[in-house]
């Protein structure tokens, strides 16, 4: 489940209840807007979605049919655009763990790797429970993001300027 409350912890909400997140999600995260949340599910059961709903559960919707949810997406300033990672074991991976950042364009159905990161650590652990993902974050500016990786298999964190990525979408967001 989803639940949402005010910071002092009055208004509760159930914003993701069990009965559609057991159809297949994974990795809410808030929306720049702090009234919608993202994440990724499988509304038909069977194909991954990114998906954004207000925080009281209402308005669930898929932002695009033309690219399959994955990793742990954050949604940009401009509504437009998902930043997201892949995960080591999936497609989208090479056999080194080398795994790619995506920024997708849920308008035009576009994804772009930014980036392929390593994420295999010297030592994964019985249940792969040290594994290294990704998992990227914008800085509260939304110019940077901080993002895992494992090269030569020591796990670090790396920031990344994306101003050059952002172009006129940045332009939007530094105008508001």
């Amino acid at each position: 489940m989803v639940v949402t409350m005010d910071a002092e912890g009055s208004n509760i909400r159930l914003a993701m209840p069990t009965d559609v997140w057991s159809r297949g999600g994974h990795h809410p995260d808030r929306c720049p807007d702090d009234n919608h949340i993202l994440m990724n599910l499988r509304l038909d059961s069977k194909t991954m979605r990114f998906v954004r709903f207000r925080f009281d559960g209402t308005g669930l919707i898929p932002l695009t049919e033309a690219v399959e949810g994955s990793g742990h997406p954050t949604l940009y300033p401009d509504g437009r655009h998902i930043l997201t990672d892949k995960y080591a074991t999936g497609r989208f991976a090479d056999e080194n763990g080398i795994v790619p950042l995506q920024w997708v364009d849920i308008c035009s159905g576009e994804e772009t790797t930014i980036v392929r990161i390593p994420t295999n650590p010297r030592f994964a652990g019985p249940r792969r429970e040290f594994r290294v993902a990704p998992h990227p974050s914008w800085d509260r500016t939304y110019r940077y993001v901080a993002f895992n990786a494992a090269p030569g298999g020591v796990r670090r964190v790396y920031i990344a300027d994306m101003a050059p990525l952002l172009g006129a979408s940045r332009n939007l967001i530094s105008a508001n």
